[in-house]
């Protein structure tokens, strides 16, 4: 009679133990995954960083001293905008 309640707690314990392991590889993959996009993302910015940097250098260079230049105007309305710009009466 001891022998199968041992051997039943055996196997919850191994079960559990089991469980226990694909759950911390879970974690382990998913802060993989978000380090990765982490890393990415630094990545993309540091390099948008280096590139807004050499513009103005080049725009720098390019302009006489003394003068500033000229700004451009951005359309400010997002892509796709339905946006009615007409008066309202």
């Amino acid at each position: 009679m001891v022998l199968p309640l041992r051997s039943k707690a055996t196997d919850k314990f191994a079960k559990s133990v089991q469980r226990d392991k694909e759950a911390q590889q879970r974690r382990q993959r998913e802060e993989r995954t978000i380090a990765d996009k982490i890393a990415r993302l630094r990545a993309l910015r540091l390099a948008k960083a280096t590139s807004d940097k050499d513009v103005a250098d080049r725009t720098a260079a390019a302009t006489p001293a003394g003068k500033k230049p000229k700004a451009v105007a951005k359309d400010m309305t997002p892509a796709g905008s339905t946006i009615d710009t007409a008066p309202s009466a």
